[in-house]
């Protein structure tokens, strides 16, 4: 977080209108660093982004309005991505790309949240604070995203098997470099989950 921004001591000395021009100059640039710097930090995937999709919001999604894949649930287009994700991984591994899981009601987030994070009125160290309380996650569990706030929670998400959940195997290479030509990217890997990935949409090609 940027609580300063130094200013060159030749400006900070000067006096009058010079000085004072030099100054609001130099803020001006630090305004518009401070600006840009925060608008980078805070880009997101297309699909982090997105809110009250198909006028539902997160977790809250009919299945009626999601295309039914192994064993889950996905947003349409996320679907058509995994189907041809899968076919081309069945054409090299001769097995198909199974899914542990993919859409995930408000209802079960919040059942996996509270089953790995214990909550506390007082906060400590690393917490997420949800409900009125402060949650810490439990040893030897997975991260568990907010209920309402997981991507999973937007039909965006699969946590696959086949082996792609085990890193370092053949499956895993291989669906991390192909995956994005699916649009799925193994966002997991950034803290230790192999098998977690997400959805976003190819460009439209012209």
């Amino acid at each position: 977080m940027i609580t300063s921004t130094p200013t060159p001591a030749g400006l900070t000395s000067r006096t009058g209108a010079r000085g004072a021009r030099g100054r609001l100059a130099v803020a001006a640039l630090a305004a518009l660093a401070t600006i840009a710097l925060v608008a980078g930090a805070s880009a997101t995937p297309a699909h982090a982004a997105t809110k009250a999709w198909g006028g539902y919001s997160n977790g809250k999604i009919p299945l009626t309005s999601l295309t039914k894949v192994t064993n889950g649930w996905l947003r349409t287009d996320a679907a058509k991505g995994y189907s041809s994700f899968s076919a081309a991984f069945n054409s090299k591994f001769k097995k198909p790309l199974s899914v542990s899981e993919g859409y995930r009601s408000y209802t079960t987030q919040k059942a996996i949240f509270t089953s790995r994070n214990s909550p506390h009125t007082k906060p400590q160290h690393n917490d997420t604070e949800w409900a009125g309380k402060y949650w810490t996650r439990k040893p030897g569990t997975s991260l568990a995203a907010i209920p309402g706030t997981s991507v999973h929670g937007w039909a965006l998400a699969v946590d696959f098997g086949a082996n792609v959940q085990k890193a370092g195997t053949a499956e895993k290479k291989w669906a991390d470099a192909n995956g994005p030509k699916y649009g799925w990217y193994p966002v997991g890997n950034s803290y230790g989950e192999p098998w977690h990935f997400e959805f976003t949409p190819l460009p439209v090609k012209k």
